[in-house]
């Protein structure tokens, strides 16, 4: 996992991103053992080692970043920020639905308007560490079965040309259908892709 968000970072940055030269400092200790305390939470391993290497992005920074893209059109949490999110969001609609962002799925991105990529840290779940976009007035649907696989399937589309960065944000280099119909292909046709963001697939329990 970690070889590949060091080609991801490497990727980025060669493609215009600013982000990987401004990464925050490393979490403080005990943040494991904080989030794993949280309802429905077993860290996995995977998380374990994101978190470890990109723990939000330095506000310090000479820089001088705002929300800056990492992945998916979004800026990263830093555990902190993770876990305020998580305690103040995650189950939002209750028994209405519990489905729309369920317990146990933990944030790492926000694009700040509604939506985040969460990691299935239920232990249980046949889904567990895979990668989930929670989509606003949709709820969340799995892109990639493991965060190494979002990883890895990112670098692909970075390398690929398909997408550059310009400092702290990105654009695509195709035409945006074409764009979701390549990322399907790359990431298997998961539910993410196949539903286009219009309906939920309930694939974790």
């Amino acid at each position: 996992m970690e070889n590949i968000l060091d080609d991801y970072l490497a990727a980025i940055e060669a493609a215009g991103s600013l982000i990987p030269k401004a990464l925050g400092p490393a979490p403080d200790a005990g943040w494991i053992d904080a989030m794993n305390a949280l309802e429905q939470v077993t860290v996995p391993d995977d998380l374990k080692t994101y978190f470890s290497k990109i723990n939000g992005w330095d506000v310090d920074s000479d820089l001088d970043l705002f929300e800056p893209e990492l992945a998916w059109g979004m800026f990263p949490l830093s555990t902190d920020r993770s876990i305020e999110d998580y305690v103040e969001i995650a189950d939002i609609v209750g028994d209405e639905n519990p489905d729309y962002w369920p317990l146990g799925f933990v944030p790492i991105l926000a694009d700040g308007a509604g939506s985040w990529v969460l990691v299935n840290c239920i232990a249980a779940s046949p889904t567990y560490g895979a990668v989930y976009e929670m989509t606003h007035c949709v709820g969340i649907n799995r892109i990639a079965g493991s965060l190494a696989d979002y990883f890895a399937g990112l670098t692909h589309v970075v390398k690929a040309g398909w997408k550059v960065f310009d400092g702290d944000s990105s654009d695509i280099t195709v035409d945006g259908d074409e764009y979701a119909d390549l990322q399907a292909g790359v990431f298997g046709h998961t539910p993410y892709f196949t539903t286009r963001g219009s309906d939920q697939v309930v694939d974790w329990r």
